[in-house]
């Protein structure tokens, strides 16, 4: 008799390594302090590696591999295909985000609305480019003249500020 296999897997949420970990250390009845210290770590280290769920490293996939007698390469594939999970959990929510963003512009919108809500976004542009040329061109420059650093780090600044505006833009 033959069973239906599973091919693909998709987690609602992505599963780390150490989410693994505290299930095992749970089914084996051992404490987070026993287990920590077991391997070498101080609990408190061991428990702020476990909320902050970082990248599972080669050294301690050998440290749970010797302590739980589950081989590194299982806990190195854990790794990945978590790294893989939020991949394509951001994949899944982005899109999500598009269709959402699609559905709610009606495809005979307005020419003014759309027209009015560019301008809206624009005009802080137009303002950081107006007060960077208004620095440039307040003197003549030319190869002589100096520029305070408070007026470099103005540009700078409208500059960067110029930047963030042109990326919300893009992103709305």
């Amino acid at each position: 008799m033959e069973t239906n296999k599973i091919t693909s897997y998709s987690p609602s949420a992505p599963v780390h390594p150490f989410d693994i970990v505290e299930d095992e250390i749970e089914a084996r009845g051992l404490t987070k302090k026993e287990f920590a210290e077991s391997i070498g770590m101080k609990p408190s280290n061991f428990s702020r590696m476990i909320k902050k769920k970082g990248e599972l490293t080669s050294e301690m996939a050998l440290k749970l591999e010797a302590a739980l007698d589950i081989p590194y390469r299982h806990w190195m594939r854990y790794q990945e295909q978590y790294i893989k999970d939020c991949a394509q959990h951001n994949l899944s929510a982005l899109n999500k985000n598009k269709i959402k963003e699609s559905s709610r512009h009606d495809i005979g919108a307005d020419h003014e609305d759309i027209y009015l809500r560019i301008s809206l976004a624009i005009r802080p542009i137009k303002e950081r480019m107006e007060r960077i040329n208004a620095l440039i061109s307040n003197k003549e420059m030319n190869a002589t003249d100096n520029i305070s650093k408070e007026q470099i780090s103005s540009i700078e600044n409208d500059i960067h500020m110029l930047g963030r505006a042109l990326c919300e833009l893009r992103l709305s």
